[in-house]
């Protein structure tokens, strides 16, 4: 074998070692993620309920919630693209549907972490090792967002699946794919608007001008607006005509529970949670703050809009409701710093 077959032969096995790794490292982050948010111990009682209350969506009823039935809140009657899929899957009559249900949070999970990683090292060209540093700190912070509620979210996995997905489209700038994932991510989560606040941040800002991009601006309003019309649609065809236009907005709660609090701190109060959820990805960004330039400070400032506009529809300290998105996308904006980082060093 010449040299140059030798230099051949050398890509291909990188590259299929890359994709071992990215595959095994995306599972074993999956079992980790699914085993922490099932096995919290209010989630664990919780389990039946939980599996419950996603026929419950198809069907229009009210959740099951500690023993009683309590009328579901207008917008988990829009997330009905877990619930449709653990209905396929049981179907089948393969396994139970809480059997069925444990397998879908981890196939989910996987593809979210791999999907993240993609986003990493096939669109923005980070190092496995760093990407890998990356969904490690990103299955940190989602520990304490499982914390935060009593019962498994299903729209969590997604989330990190279609958020990741929003990055890598939007940095390649495919419009049409990158819409049509935002409709999709709707039919999970109302979160999927943000997805308009990711590409305003990223192509509808001269940041040298300082004044808008008229045509991506109006693109990233029109698939906000196209996402909550979505969602309202759906929450009529599966609610019925007596469902709200809109849904419960109680991010006003945060201002009595952030007094709460203060009056009455605890070791393991939701503030010292939320401080040491988002402390690593602070510092991470800190530390390479000199790379905190273009793309990537674009992608900081779209994680603190998110925090912005979620914060007045939901309260704080359920930290998965308003901090899962903009952590994942600061999360990926310190993968790149650091990989950027990583390069001047070795390049000096």
């Amino acid at each position: 074998m010449n040299k140059s077959e030798n230099r051949c032969y050398d890509r291909a096995v990188s590259k299929k070692s890359q994709w071992a790794t990215i595959i095994a490292l995306s599972g074993c982050l999956a079992i980790f993620s699914s085993l922490t948010s099932a096995y919290i111990h209010p989630r664990f009682l919780h389990h039946a309920e939980a599996v419950y209350n996603q026929f419950a969506i198809l069907k229009g009823l009210p959740f099951h919630i500690d023993g009683k039935e309590v009328e579901m809140l207008p917008q988990y009657q829009s997330r009905v693209l877990f619930p449709v899929l653990l209905k396929g899957l049981t179907e089948t009559h393969l396994m139970s549907a809480s059997q069925f249900f444990i397998v879908l949070q981890i196939a989910v999970a996987f593809v979210g972490y791999l999907i993240f990683l993609l986003a990493c090292t096939k669109v923005e060209g980070v190092p496995v090792k760093t990407a890998g540093i990356g969904a490690g700190f990103l299955a940190y912070a989602l520990v304490f967002m499982f914390g935060s509620s009593s019962w498994e979210q299903p729209t969590d996995f997604l989330d990190v699946a279609f958020f990741s997905a929003f990055l890598a489209l939007a940095l390649q700038k495919r419009r049409t794919v990158f819409a049509l994932t935002v409709l999709l991510a709707t039919l999970s989560h109302q979160t999927a608007a943000f997805g308009g606040v990711i590409w305003f941040f990223l192509w509808g800002l001269d940041e040298r001008e300082l004044k808008p991009k008229w045509w991506e601006a109006v693109f990233g309003g029109v698939l906000i607006i196209g996402s909550y019309a979505l969602q309202t649609a759906v929450k009529f065809l599966f609610g019925g005509a007596g469902q709200s236009v809109g849904y419960v907005i109680n991010g006003w709660f945060t201002i009595s529970q952030f007094v709460d609090f203060f009056r009455h701190p605890t070791p393991l109060g939701w503030v010292v949670l939320l401080v040491a959820m988002v402390m690593p990805v602070i510092l991470w960004l800190w530390s390479n703050r000199e790379f905190v330039q273009g793309d990537v400070r674009r992608l900081v400032q779209a994680s603190l809009c998110i925090v912005v506009l979620g914060s007045p529809i939901a309260f704080w300290p359920e930290l998965r409701s308003v901090f899962l998105a903009p952590v994942l996308v600061a999360t990926f904006a310190a993968t790149v710093a650091e990989a950027r980082s990583q390069c001047k060093l070795t390049c000096h």
